[in-house]
């Protein structure tokens, strides 16, 4: 299996364009899969440099409904003419940051409905016997406080309440030995879906990669290092290798990369992880 991340906060180099945002292609012995496709169209600029064909993506998981994870879904739908994309049916709902008491739309583009391609996703499902997606993930321990600038307006209601992330799924990849986790932001936080999936599944992933949400893009604040801390024990002690960037921010992956030694990886634009 082989994963290259196509939208990141940080790249490799000049050449490899980054953005706020996350989009990882998958090659497996089975297809081509993207994971989420960043805030923009970067993913497919990046994809060309590094010798992706964004046509040949054969699926499409998109993470939650967040712009910095979908915002590229008009991009590969004029691209890519044939994948079918797996979504949360809340995913299209009504999402804000909020800071110093100002709204900012932070969901998908609603001009994207109907989409005939869309596969709305409600909780867990098989998509084949080596793919599969589960959410529906409960916020019990060390869940991340920097959810505290995230909301959601319900239909018909004026006033905003706190996002409640029913929206969020996550991915499983299995091939041969491996089972590969990917999760987008980990909202709900990364401790309980490593839970959750211990609960389902009776067994732990081998390798996950994603962002952590370890840090606050709108209100550009960190976890508590104690939490953080906590976060790295938990992982650590799961004997999964971890990638993670994007959300999770520099001052949280230094005290993760501290607790968890080489069980711990940064990525960034242009990275490609080779799991065999």
């Amino acid at each position: 299996m082989l994963i290259t991340v196509l939208s990141e906060n940080t790249s490799l180099s000049p050449e490899i364009k980054n953005e706020h945002g996350m989009a990882l292609h998958v090659k497996t012995n089975n297809g081509s899969i993207l994971f989420d496709t960043g805030a923009s169209s970067i993913f497919i600029e990046n994809a060309e440099n590094l010798g992706i064909d964004i046509q040949s993506v054969d699926k499409v998981i998109i993470s939650h409904g967040h712009y910095d994870h979908g915002g590229g879904l008009p991009a590969f739908l004029e691209v890519n003419k044939k994948a079918i994309v797996y979504i949360s049916k809340y995913a299209f709902g009504n999402f804000y940051s909020v800071k110093e008491g100002k709204e900012k739309y932070i969901g998908l583009d609603k001009k994207l409905l109907p989409e005939g391609r869309f596969v709305f996703i409600k909780s867990q499902t098989k998509i084949d016997n080596d793919i599969e997606i589960f959410s529906g993930v409960k916020q019990r321990i060390l869940s991340p406080s920097c959810n505290s600038s995230l909301f959601m307006r319900e239909a018909g209601v004026e006033k905003l309440k706190e996002d409640d992330f029913k929206h969020e799924q996550n991915l499983i990849i299995r091939e041969g030995d491996n089972t590969v986790l990917l999760c987008g932001c980990a909202h709900n936080g990364i401790v309980n879906i490593i839970e959750h999936y211990a609960e389902k599944y009776r067994s732990l992933p081998t390798h996950v990669i994603g962002g952590f949400h370890l840090y606050s893009h709108s209100l550009d604040k960190s976890e508590r290092p104690e939490t953080v801390f906590e976060v790295g024990r938990y992982l650590l002690d799961s004997s999964a290798e971890y990638y993670t960037g994007h959300c999770t921010g520099e001052e949280a992956y230094n005290i993760l990369k501290r607790t968890m030694g080489q069980m711990i990886h940064k990525i960034s634009a242009g990275s490609k992880i080779v799991i065999i």
